[in-house]
């Protein structure tokens, strides 16, 4: 027995544990800005997950050309699965992307925070995401999304952004509208995430 078959567990529980990485890095479940850091990048985590778990599974193959076939047939699915996904992560992505990082006014005996807000340039269909984060890069530290705005049914782009205190960012589109995030005074979570638009996952009015 070769030493690629006898490692070929070994390559197949590692391709298993970087996946399983990647979707806790997506899912999140603690809100945890290291683990968003850290893990939530989908594309190259599951990229080298299945690189891994495709040379384990080829490597069990004893005989060498059944190997290269598998090999061979692994290789064009993960291209061709990746590609897919490359196309549909493309779509949307415009070159007029811009970010605005707020920091929130301080307050005593609570961690320091900020407001991260993109907007992705789309000129048919903007869309503004607000995301709070603690500032600090500790354990505790947290990341949380708070607001998706379509444009195109919100009333506009963001011309401009303000904390009006501790606990209230507002979000002023170009036509005008104010919307506003309200987050916890003592965690800076989110007390609710605002949703405008069908891009963002709620009914497409503009009220």
């Amino acid at each position: 027995m070769g030493d690629g078959h006898r490692r070929a567990p070994w390559w197949i529980a590692a391709g298993a544990a970087t996946l399983l990485a990647a979707a806790w890095g997506r899912l999140n479940p603690t809100c945890s800005l290291l683990v968003h850091e850290l893990l939530d990048h989908p594309v190259v985590l599951g990229l080298a997950g299945y690189l891994l778990l495709a040379w384990g599974m080829s490597s069990i193959a004893r005989d060498p050309q059944r190997r290269l076939v598998v090999r061979v047939l692994l290789a064009a699915l993960g291209a061709t699965a990746f590609g897919l996904v490359g196309v549909v992560l493309s779509v949307g992505v415009n070159p007029g992307r811009d970010e605005l990082v707020l920091p929130a006014p301080a307050r005593a005996g609570v961690e320091a925070y900020e407001a991260d807000i993109v907007s992705d340039g789309d000129l048919v269909s903007p869309l503004t995401t607000v995301v709070v984060r603690h500032r600090g890069w500790g354990l505790s530290a947290r990341w949380w999304p708070a607001a998706c705005i379509n444009g195109e049914y919100a009333g506009g782009t963001m011309t401009s952004a303000r904390w009006t205190g501790p606990t209230e960012l507002v979000v002023v589109l170009d036509g005008g509208r104010e919307v506003a995030v309200s987050v916890e005074p003592a965690t800076a979570e989110p007390r609710e995430v605002v949703r405008l638009g069908r891009r963002c996952g709620a009914a497409s009015s503009t009220g």
